[in-house]
Parts: structure tokens; C-alpha cells; sequence
């Protein structure tokens, strides 16, 4: 579990630098993923703060 949350976290620091170069619509994309990563990590029975 602890790997999966280190390449999550990983992900989404390339998608926030992602962000910052590509400007705001990019963020739509990280919070979309974090829903689904959210949704996912729910169905699993676990939490993600």
C-alpha cells in the first residue's frame, strides 16, 4: 500500500509541474485523478488524507 501511495504521490507532483507550465486547465486533470485515486483507494477499503 505504502508503494502504491509513493507512485500516486509521485504522479501527481509531475502533473503539478505539469500545471504550473501548462497553465490552469491541467489542474482540472489532477483533481480528476485524485477522485479517482480517492474512489478507488475507498472501494480498497482505505483511506487517502
Amino acid at each position: 500500500m505504502r508503494i502504491l501511495l509513493g507512485v500516486v504521490n509521485r504522479l501527481l507532483d509531475i502533473l503539478e509541474l505539469y500545471a504550473l507550465n501548462g497553465g490552469p486547465d491541467h489542474m482540472i486533470v489532477r483533481d480528476r485523478y485524485v477522485d479517482i485515486v480517492k474512489k478507488q483507494l475507498k472501494r480498497e477499503g482505505k483511506t487517502f488524507e
